[in-house]
This record gives C-alpha cells, sequence and structure tokens, in this order.
C-alpha cells in the first residue's frame, strides 16, 4: 500500500548517494543502495533476513515499515545493525533505547508537546481555554497528554475535547467552540472538516 512512497524515497535516496560516491564517497569507500520490497504475504522483517543473507548490508536506511517498526527495531538491534530513519511517527516500546536505532526527526508525540508549548506562550492570554477536535482520519496526536506534561496544572486542562464524526455537524461544533470561548483550537483531523470549520468561523468574524 506505500509501494508508491518507497519508489519515491529508493529515488532521493539512488540520487544523493550518487553525489556521495561522485565526491569520492565515505572514507573512500562508494554506497551501493539495494532495495528490498514486501508485500501482503511477506513482511519487512522476513525481507531484511534475506536481504542480510544475500549481501552484507553496512546499515538500512529509511525503511518503510507499517505497523512493524518494533519488530523492525528489535531484529536490527539485535544484529547489531545501524537503522537510521528520517521518521519517526509513534514513540512505540522498542525503538526508545535503541543503540542502533537513529531518528532523524521527532516524534509526533514531541510535536504535540512543541506545538502545545508555543500555543501557551503566544497564542492566548493567561486566562486561555483549550478546546481538542480529533477524529479517526487525524494523524493520532495525544493533546491530552501533551497539555498535562506540558503545563503541570488543572487550569490546563481543555476547555473541551470533542470527538469528530462522518456525521458531527460543523456549525454545531463552531458553536459550542464560540460558547465556551475558547482561545486555543488543536485540530487533529482531516482537511475537509477544517476548511468546513474555518468557513463557520469566518461567518461569524470569530
Amino acid at each position: 500500500s506505500l509501494a508508491e512512497i518507497g519508489s519515491v524515497v529508493e529515488r532521493v535516496l539512488s540520487g544523493y548517494f550518487d553525489r556521495i560516491n561522485q565526491a569520492g564517497g565515505v572514507y573512500n569507500r562508494r554506497i551501493v543502495l539495494k532495495t528490498a520490497t514486501f508485500d501482503a504475504s511477506s513482511s519487512a522483517v522476513g525481507t531484511l533476513r534475506r536481504l542480510m543473507t544475500q549481501t552484507g548490508v553496512f546499515a538500512v536506511v529509511a525503511p518503510v515499515v507499517p505497523r512493524e517498526e518494533s519488530a523492525f527495531a528489535d531484529l536490527a538491534e539485535g544484529m547489531a545493525l545501524p537503522v537510521v530513519a528520517p521518521l519517526a511517527p509513534y514513540r512505540r516500546k522498542g525503538l526508545e533505547r535503541g543503540r542502533f536505532t537513529f531518528h532523524l526527526t521527532s516524534t509526533l508525540e514531541d510535536q504535540a508537546r512543541a506545538l502545545v508549548k508555543y500555543a501557551q506562550a503566544n497564542l492566548a492570554a493567561a486566562d486561555q481555554k483549550i478546546a481538542i477536535l480529533a477524529s479517526d482520519d487525524g494523524a493520532g496526536l495525544n493533546v491530552d497528554d501533551a497539555i498535562h506534561r506540558q503545563g503541570h496544572s488543572a487550569q490546563r486542562a481543555p476547555a473541551l475535547s470533542l470527538r469528530l464524526t462522518a456525521s458531527t455537524s460543523v456549525a454545531d461544533i463552531a458553536w459550542r467552540l464560540r460558547r465556551a470561548a475558547v482561545s486555543i483550537i488543536f485540530y487533529d483531523g482531516g482537511p475537509a472538516r477544517l476548511a468546513a470549520l474555518a468557513e463557520e468561523a469566518d461567518k461569524w468574524g470569530w
């Protein structure tokens, strides 16, 4: 299901490694990019095992392994095989303390905490009221936990925490937000509802 993303990642890495090799490589050693694919009948872990038996692997770069992150990291740790992953969408068991697993960007948890910190410091007065709007098609940000970790007080608790579904009325949501006089809204849902919410807010000059 992520074959197209994998193809893009492969082309980006191929171009980058070509430039490194043209400049002399790494300590005069060329980097050879090997790609390995898997489908619904196989697994990323099994594919990595097969690749390791076929050729010497120095490191795994930018693996796209949905739902296998922990098992993949465990295998790499057991083999002392470095895994350089540019994306870390969730902080899962097996990924936090790995000696050989490296994440170059923050997790969604880290990003949520940074967002909460910025909002509390720059976007509202001291008597700020917070609302959280989330839906199943969102990124899965745990804003509640981020607020708790960042605020450390009951006053930081959200005034509203609403779950959006296909039958949710955006007009009703906008009315409830206005009635609660919220000053910060954390939105974690699809783009269609966000656009509708912005249009509804604009009607009220809010």
